[in-house]
């Protein structure tokens, strides 16, 4: 799997991802293609799990535009999820299972109009009570570091914060190393 991280600073959302691949018998390797990324200059998202929804996410997905009346939080309920769900449906990577439409173990941290969004294998879109999140294998690791550094220093740089989780989580995690790629918009 592997370790995502956002944090809303201020307006301002970093995300951070972490560079490993993992199979079922949880080998290890280290993947050139990067799990977070900026698209359409108003999303900056990252993934965990499958790298091919993180492809279809990437490549073939094309956020709508918000209509006026809606609110951010409805804009990505409706709209933004029924377009990310038609990508996946056509990209052959959603599944149904006893008449409910899943996507596997693809999940996503999304920053939009400065604001930290997740995206789970349900297709439920959840913003975040905290001004931070994580998600994969690595994430209770990222949310213990994210804690005990936001109490511990409230000046701490936005960019080394999501390092900081993105190091705990390598520390015990098997699935999670370096290089991490951090990224803000």
């Amino acid at each position: 799997m592997t370790c995502v991280v956002g944090l809303n600073a201020k307006g301002k959302i970093w995300i951070g991802g972490d560079s490993a691949g993992t199979d079922s018998n949880f080998l290890r390797v280290v993947r050139k293609d990067t799990k977070v990324f900026k698209l359409d200059n108003r999303f900056i998202m990252g993934y965990a799990g499958s790298f091919r929804f993180g492809q279809v996410l990437q490549y073939k997905f094309s956020p709508p535009d918000q209509p006026e009346d809606k609110d951010d939080y409805a804009y990505m309920v409706t709209d933004f999820m029924d377009a990310l769900r038609k990508s996946m449906i056509s990209s052959g990577y959603a599944k149904v299972e006893d008449s409910e439409e899943t996507w596997g173990d693809g999940c996503a941290v999304i920053g939009y109009n400065g604001r930290l969004y997740t995206i789970e294998g349900d297709l439920q879109v959840g913003e975040m009570a905290l001004p931070y999140c994580a998600i994969g294998c690595g994430a209770d690791f990222a949310f213990g570091s994210f804690e005990t550094s936001m109490k511990l220093s409230k000046r701490m740089a936005p960019r080394k914060r999501v390092l900081l989780s993105l190091e705990a989580a390598a520390a015990f995690s098997a699935a999670v190393c370096p290089p991490f790629i951090v990224m803000s918009l």
